[in-house]
């Protein structure tokens, strides 16, 4: 399990766009692909639609 904390910009920007939380968890902890930028910021990206629904 990753260790991390959302910070209050993630919970303001997660209800504004409706994603909830675990979904967010659900991402991170088990992504479909992780892209690494030059900066060293990693982006978690799921596909899967079936937690969206």
């Amino acid at each position: 399990m990753m260790d991390y904390e959302f910070s209050e910009h993630a919970y303001d920007v997660s209800k504004e766009r409706n994603i909830q939380e675990s979904w967010v968890r659900l991402t991170l902890e088990k992504p479909d692909k992780k892209e690494v930028k030059e900066d060293g910021t990693v982006h978690y990206i799921k596909f899967n639609q079936r937690i969206w629904g």
